[in-house]
């Protein structure tokens, strides 16, 4: 996987999948968090992330930027999802 940074976004490279993606502010954020954070952040914590960095958004439309990021990266196999103990 290769990234580089272009601004507040940043783009991601996937050689072995031949495919690329271009995150904006938010997604670049996101990113960002789970890159340092090698074990993995549940939803809940990635919308806590987004929250220190947009105070004035709703969680419930956090949570869905969360998911629909989560979503988008998984499909173009950029990242692997699994599941919680807990769910």
């Amino acid at each position: 996987m290769n990234t580089s940074k272009s601004g507040k976004r940043i783009v991601i490279g996937n050689s072995s999948a031949s495919k690329v993606l271009v995150l904006n502010p938010t997604g670049s954020i996101l990113w960002d968090s789970l890159s340092s954070n090698p074990g993995g952040l549940s939803v809940v914590e990635l919308v806590h992330v987004l929250k220190s960095s947009f105070p004035d958004q709703e969680e419930v439309q956090l949570r869905k930027d969360v998911e629909a990021f989560l979503e988008k990266v998984s499909d173009r196999q950029m990242i692997n999802i699994t599941e919680s103990e807990n769910g």
